[in-house]
């Protein structure tokens, strides 16, 4: 099974990229900035046939201007 993950600001459309690609059993680690949507929310969309493990670990944030 191949994957991948998107990451992008809640409320916003779904971005035609992803921000990790994996296969079958692989332990894969990652950093993607992600700016907040409403509310500071963020979607992380699983884009693979089967159901996986995911740690998201947030280490600061973007403040509005």
């Amino acid at each position: 099974m191949r994957g991948n993950l998107a990451a992008y600001p809640g409320g916003a459309a779904q971005p035609g990229t992803s921000d990790l690609n994996w296969n079958a059993a692989e332990t894969i680690a990652n950093s993607v900035p992600v700016a907040g949507g409403a509310a500071g929310v963020i979607t992380v969309f699983n884009n693979s046939a089967g159901t996986i493990h995911l740690v998201i670990d947030c280490s600061g944030f973007f403040a509005s201007s």
